[in-house]
């Protein structure tokens, strides 16, 4: 299996998305399975002669010479979900930011959801672009085309206090962990504030500064930081305590963090991070 990590090129689109990644897999390579985590992103996952079947938290992709394309979107529960390849594998995914989506859709992002793994088709001439895009052999020109497809359907999003809630949940150190309080400081209630996080991002406030908070550990570890003891990273990371960040992470990757990073493997510089199964 190879993975190759691309941050968007164009300015405009580096505002919306995180970043793209191919994978491939050739006819006789091994099954691959790995466990991946809850993210803040909104991920769209495309593949060309696959077929995708779910069954618990497992998601299986079988090769099937028959199935042009498909294409969904990755909204991730809140347990870690298992990854499985079988056979040959041609696929990209996007990494949206948060709210990021939502400047190229004409609905809002929950309209999308109607299964824990939605098949994705929101423009009319979307599943014959991304099957002409999968189709392209070179993975700088692939990325070129995907690009130019994404660009001409931005429309632009504005909202009147989400963005200022994402950007304290990813940013202020200070903030309290009672979302009651962030939704009054900017004058508005908690109901309110869960209502539009369900239409345009599709997770509680609450789940997304958990997830926050995990992510920023694991960036933290990645940094080569992680000589600190448990307690230290619980503390810079505003976990309240020790026991809190394991709770989270036993609930987010079923492992203790001592156990996650032992087995953690990281792609592409760290911005990918998978538990193979061995």
């Amino acid at each position: 299996m190879e993975v190759k990590l691309f941050k968007p090129q164009n300015t405009l689109l580096q505002k919306y998305i995180e970043c793209i990644y191919t994978l491939t897999r050739k006819p006789d390579d091994k099954p691959n399975k790995y466990l991946t985590f809850p993210n803040i992103f909104t991920i769209i996952s495309v593949n060309t002669y696959n077929k995708t079947s779910v069954n618990g938290n497992t998601v299986t992709l079988t090769y099937c010479p028959d199935n042009k394309l498909e294409t969904y979107l990755v909204r991730h529960p809140r347990e870690p979900v298992w990854i499985e390849y079988q056979g040959e594998t041609n696929e990209i995914t996007i990494y949206f930011k948060p709210l990021g989506i939502n400047a190229f859709l004409e609905n809002t992002l929950s309209y999308y959801y109607e299964t824990q793994y939605p098949r994705f088709n929101p423009f009319e001439d979307y599943q014959e672009k991304m099957a002409e895009i999968l189709l392209v052999k070179k993975d700088s020109d692939k990325i070129q085309l995907l690009e130019n497809y994404w660009l001409s359907k931005l429309k632009n999003f504005e909202h009147p206090f989400l963005y200022q809630v994402i950007d304290k949940l990813l940013h202020d150190k200070e903030l309290s962990d009672n979302i009651s309080d962030l939704a009054s400081e900017i004058g508005i209630t908690r109901a309110t504030l869960n209502k539009h996080f369900a239409l345009h991002i599709c997770k509680t406030p609450s789940d997304f500064k958990k997830i926050v908070r995990f992510r920023n550990v694991m960036k933290k570890h990645l940094l080569k930081q992680s000589d600190e003891n448990l307690t230290d990273i619980a503390y810079k990371t505003h976990y309240f305590d020790q026991s809190h960040m394991i709770k989270d992470f036993k609930s987010l990757t079923n492992y203790s963090p001592k156990v996650f990073f032992s087995k953690l493997s990281s792609l592409e510089n760290g911005e990918i991070n998978w538990l193979f199964l061995q």
